[in-house]
């Protein structure tokens, strides 16, 4: 699990918010977005939180019968103070490349297009460079302080989780000097939820999810200790020190109240090299859910400023129950979590008599 907002679903699912709300949920963990976007073309699944050009792509290239339904703000992820590039000491520049092993994800994930410009802008070819394939962040860190790898890109939650302070390994790039890789990927939300037509059906089901994730994220948003102990259980990996390091970096990044701004997405869709024309995209995404969770939550009045800042009271006022909504017997579904920067997970349902899975 990756230690920033993108976590939201996944630590919601753990202290069982979603059971609460009466949605048997599981969690389960893949390699990078491919494979939670393959579960949902397969319809293994129908729901997934992915980032967000993955969703849109889904939706709008692929066309998965399906919406997007929420947005998880998430913004310094995908900025530049979100990236680090990791190498062993010897390496000091981008011409050291040559010959070594650089670890990477699943084909196709979230960094394949930066790997791509970081080989063209420094005059690289592909078969100059020794590729470590399909790992997860925390291989790719673990191999890295190992000497098993040389070089890898990675986040700035795993660089603080897992770097930071140690002399075995030295800050390649970071920051403003990583951003040129990023040319042609659009600055928006990291991730979006996406829910399937035939889920979509079931409305208070998804109204239900839709108002746990925004309830659980304005906890964790207001409440350190609350993500923090939660991040932990599921990171023990982990120094809680450095997990509440992280969670300051991402105070006021978390999806507190509605998030799907169409006019942003709409520009992050017209910046995506799609074939053919593209539909509109008020047909890929669905804000009502979001709506709802706010209605529900008491905050309707602000329902129509996507991504607003929300007051969330005085501390402690949000408590780990829920209030019941009703939901009548679950579904057998899924709900995968394609989380940003390659560390997906799934969040699978299950029987009504059923149990989130905890770790």
């Amino acid at each position: 699990m990756s230690l920033n907002p993108g976590s939201v679903p996944i630590l919601a699912c753990d202290l069982g918010m979603f059971e609460s709300a009466g949605v048997h949920l599981k969690v389960k963990e893949c390699l990078g977005s491919p494979g939670a976007t393959s579960a949902l073309l397969l319809g293994e699944a129908v729901f997934a939180q992915l980032p967000t050009l993955d969703g849109l792509r889904l939706v709008a290239e692929r066309k998965w019968p399906g919406k997007i339904f929420w947005a998880n703000k998430a913004e310094k992820t995908s900025s530049p103070a979100g990236f680090v590039m990791m190498s062993a000491p010897s390496i000091r520049k981008m011409g050291d490349l040559r010959g070594r092993r650089f670890g990477v994800g699943a084909e196709g994930d979230y960094w394949a297009p930066i790997v791509a410009n970081l080989l063209r802008l420094n005059g690289l070819k592909r078969e100059e460079v020794v590729w470590v394939k399909d790992l997860d962040p925390l291989q790719k860190a673990e191999m890295l302080l190992d000497g098993k790898i040389d070089v890898m890109l990675t986040s700035v939650q795993n660089y603080i989780a897992k770097f930071e302070g140690d002399r075995r390994v030295r800050v390649l790039a970071r920051g403003e000097e990583l951003a040129k890789y990023r040319e042609g990927m659009p600055q928006g939300p990291s991730f979006v939820g996406v829910a399937s037509e035939r889920m979509l059906e079931e409305e208070e089901e998804v109204q239900s999810v839709a108002t746990v994730l925004m309830k659980a994220a304005r906890l964790f948003s207001e409440d350190a200790d609350s993500w923090v102990e939660a991040a932990f259980r599921r990171r023990p990996d982990v120094p809680k020190g450095r997990i509440r390091k992280l969670w300051d970096f991402f105070r006021g990044d978390w999806p507190v109240g509605a998030g799907l701004d169409l006019a942003r997405l709409g520009e992050m869709l017209r910046g995506l090299r799609t074939e053919g024309r593209r539909p509109p995209i008020g047909s890929l995404v669905t804000t009502r859910f979001e709506r709802g969770a706010m209605e529900r939550l008491g905050l309707s009045h602000l329902a129509g400023r996507p991504g607003a800042s929300l007051p969330l009271g005085r501390k402690g006022s949000f408590e780990l129950h829920l209030v019941e909504l009703g939901v009548g017997p679950a579904l057998l579904h899924q709900f995968l979590l394609g989380a940003l920067l390659g560390d997906p997970s799934v969040v699978e349902q299950q029987d009504p008599v059923g149990h989130p899975y905890r770790r």
